[in-house]
């Protein structure tokens, strides 16, 4: 039926003050329900989420289904004690849970639980089960994790030591740093906040080239218009302690030379202007970032010091390029002489076996 524009505006009166009706309903509801509450009791039950992976001793491949999500319920201050990234621990009375989650086998545990710590474990060990030691993350490589996301997709949480380039609110509630080093890279880094909050990021009054560390980022899809990573502040986010290191020193020097200053602004312009970081050298010559994904020769190639490689630089096709094949065998010979001796070393003069190594053993370069 049509309705009349006056019957259309009681409707539409209606429409507007409906959600204001229901709102101060339940919020008398809920006063009404505190007041009958003589005492406000509040039980909850302490617990501590991690993820674990099972301690492989020996040389086997490590199988996605090694990885679990551990759950301790009413934690006990000793098990919270050992619960530490990278310790080692054996564990009795676990329970396991009838249904996977995210396709993460479910454990949990809680004050019945033993947990029996195990020492002097090595860092390969620890590599060859899949962990990974907490340490910051280049921009390099943020920017390569971003550019591999997809739009909406957050991935693992990262920490990052950075400097401070640009601040800006984008409204009353949200607030965006951008953050970059000697590479020319940026980070942009977006917190919601109450309106309130006039420090979100807890700089303090020295905000401008300021070297700062930030936990537990969360880093999303690449911004092809300002051409930067993003990533986002997320619960478990953090500023950390001010403790100087060889980084930190690092970067705060860069940050007060000129050179740092120049980089700096230069970044600022080009987030402004929103141009790509590299323009470009020639139109036979290109600046990237990547990882080496194999090496070959193609056909019955003429010349037989030159090879191609295809590199993973957070594009969605590999890029292939060509190299003299001294500048890979001295790139292989560089980064094998920085590996533990117990690793076989890698004949230079044989192309399958060099590319055996780079599938094995990814590099950025």
């Amino acid at each position: 039926e049509k309705l009349t524009s006056s019957e259309k505006k009681i409707v539409d009166d209606w429409n507007e003050r409906r959600p204001v009706l229901l709102q101060s309903m339940v919020s008398k509801f809920i006063g009404d329900s505190l007041r009958d509450e003589s005492v406000l009791e509040r039980k909850s039950n302490p617990y501590v989420k991690t993820l674990v992976k099972t301690f492989h001793r020996d040389h086997s491949k490590v199988s996605i289904q090694a990885s679990a999500e551990l759950t301790v319920w009413r934690v006990s201050d000793e098990q919270f004690d050992l619960l530490k990234e990278g310790a080692v621990l054996r564990m009795k009375n676990l329970g396991v849970r009838e249904k996977n989650r995210d396709g993460l086998l479910q454990l949990k545990a809680g004050p019945e639980t033993v947990m029996e710590p195990l020492s002097d474990e090595s860092k390969r060990q620890l590599a060859r089960s899949g962990y990974e030691e907490r340490r910051p993350k280049s921009l390099i490589k943020i920017n390569l994790m971003s550019k591999k996301m997809e739009t909406g997709r957050l991935s693992n949480e990262v920490d990052i030591v950075a400097c401070v380039a640009r601040i800006q609110q984008l409204d009353e509630n949200s607030t965006a740093i951008y953050l970059t080093d000697e590479t020319g890279l940026a980070l942009k880094l977006t917190r919601n906040h109450s309106a309130d909050n006039t420090d979100p990021f807890q700089l303090g009054n020295a905000k401008a080239h300021l070297v700062v560390s930030f936990c537990n980022i969360q880093i999303t899809a690449f911004d092809e218009i300002e051409q930067c990573a993003t990533g986002t502040w997320g619960l478990f986010s953090c500023k950390k302690a001010n403790r100087i290191d060889s980084r930190h020193e690092e970067l705060d020097s860069w940050c007060q030379s000129q050179r740092g200053a120049d980089a700096i602004g230069a970044v600022c312009a080009r987030l402004e202007a929103s141009i790509p970081i590299v323009g470009g050298l020639s139109n036979r010559y290109q600046i990237s970032i990547g990882y080496i994904l194999a090496i070959f020769r193609e056909g019955d190639c003429a010349d037989a010091q030159r090879i191609k490689a295809a590199i993973d630089y957070g594009e969605t096709i590999p890029l292939v390029a060509e190299f003299p094949l001294h500048l890979i065998q001295h790139t292989l010979a560089l980064l094998q002489c920085n590996e533990l001796r117990e690793h076989a070393q890698t004949d230079l003069s044989h192309i399958p076996s060099m590319n055996s190594y780079f599938l094995n053993n990814q590099k950025l370069l």
